[in-house]
């Protein structure tokens, strides 16, 4: 099976062929055209009950300063910048009877370490760092309104700038789901209508797609001591090889193999996502040329 680029390239017009296996039914997948939303399961939430929109103007937002003060605004009036840069609401904790797994993650597209409060979180974060998102903030806020005589409070898990939108997303799996979260999900969502954000609720990870991306994250701080890449590029431009062969090639073929993978993460080389990536996974170029900036994120294509 092949996937037919979008626009010719100086290298090929002819499809590029990503199986090695043309007789599977499955579709392929080009790796460089997959969103970061392709990776994620999101689950749809009910609308939020009339009477909590009624009050949207009591609605509060709390954040905290890099220097550790505390800023409560109306929902309708506070700022996104503010929140892209407020500092986490909640402090993560370690100790020997903890099972979820807190921690930080090098975000290649924000050049810094993200807090996470558990390994599903992570994850969010290597969806966003595909996705090359300029501004992530773990637990910006802490939303506060009313569902009749109660007052109700809910931190999101993350606020992230992608493709010039503002995002806020609740991560929590399948499997943990329960009325509360739909409801705090129904009213980030709210929320975002009201101000013209978008919100998502990730309940999963689209595999083996996602299990790609996850190890490709591992390449942006990679180095190119020997000058693979362009050495790999230049092969690929007679045609898609076999991951495995094209690394045999070099003088070096472990180090061929993490330039390969950088310039997977980079976009400027494709394989299928739709399979597991093996020594067999066919590489290609990519349809269109990528430019890599210094914070080691490309530029173009989709994202």
């Amino acid at each position: 099976m092949t996937v037919t680029p979008n626009a010719p390239t100086a290298h090929s017009t002819d499809p590029i062929p990503l199986r090695w296996d043309p007789t599977r039914d499955l579709p392929a997948v080009p790796s460089h055209s997959l969103n970061w939303l392709d990776l994620c399961q999101q689950q749809t939430v009910d609308p939020l009950p009339a009477a909590a929109k009624k009050q949207f103007t009591h609605w509060t937002v709390t954040s905290t300063g890099s220097s550790g003060g505390h800023a409560t605004s109306s929902a309708e009036e506070v700022d996104a910048y503010d929140l892209a840069h407020a500092m986490p609401r909640l402090r993560p904790t370690w100790h020997r009877a903890a099972t979820s797994r807190a921690g930080l993650r090098f975000v290649a597209s924000v050049q810094r370490h993200v807090a996470h409060t558990s390994l599903f979180e992570r994850d969010t974060l290597i969806a966003l760092d595909w996705a090359g998102a300029p501004a992530i903030a773990a637990q910006p806020f802490t939303l506060t309104w009313h569902e009749g005589p109660a007052v109700i409070e809910h931190t999101p898990d993350y606020l992230a700038v992608i493709g010039g939108e503002v995002w806020l997303l609740n991560d929590r799996p399948a499997a943990r789901m329960n009325d509360r979260q739909l409801a705090n999900a129904a009213a980030l969502s709210y929320l975002a209508f009201r101000r013209g954000w978008r919100s998502a609720l990730i309940t999963g990870y689209a595999r083996p797609a996602f299990t790609l991306v996850e190890m490709l994250a591992a390449t942006p701080k990679d180095t190119d001591p020997l000058g693979y890449r362009q050495a790999v590029t230049d092969k690929l431009g007679r045609g898609p090889l076999r991951f495995g062969d094209l690394a045999q090639d070099f003088p070096a073929p472990a180090i061929a193999r993490a330039a390969t993978l950088r310039l997977l993460w980079e976009r400027n080389v494709t394989c299928d996502a739709a399979r597991h990536f093996g020594d067999r996974t066919m590489i290609a170029l990519t349809p269109e040329p990528r430019i890599t900036t210094q914070a080691g994120t490309a530029q173009g294509g989709s994202r």
